[in-house]
């Protein structure tokens, strides 16, 4: 499958919680053997967060700052689905509840 993780609210150092499931979660992608794909979407603050590092993933750098929160909801609702769709994803995973999934996407089974 071709997964994609919404990390576009992360603000490391800042959120707690949701950066602990955050990185918990990568880390234990990293350490298993699967035959799945990654695609982690992340803001100008997340780039260069250590985890990202550990495995093979494909990183999506978006030009959209998560501390401005209107600006990121704006951007997972209409920049976002653009993304899935043109990496073909299986899934989206938004981590945070405060995340917003995109309303109208719409994810076709892309298997072969």
């Amino acid at each position: 499958m071709r997964i994609g993780l919404n990390l576009l609210y992360l603000l490391p150092g800042v959120v707690g919680g949701s950066e602990t499931y955050a990185k918990g979660l990568l880390e234990a992608l990293a350490k298993i053997s699967d035959p799945h794909q990654y695609w982690i979407f992340v803001n100008k603050e997340t780039y260069m967060y250590g985890v990202l590092q550990e495995r093979d993933w494909h990183v999506v750098l978006c030009g959209v700052p998560a501390k401005v929160r209107v600006e990121r909801y704006a951007y997972e609702q209409f920049m976002l689905p653009r993304w899935v769709k043109k990496h073909r994803l299986d899934l989206l995973h938004s981590l945070k509840k405060c995340s917003t999934t995109p309303t109208f996407l719409q994810i076709r089974g892309h298997h072969p």
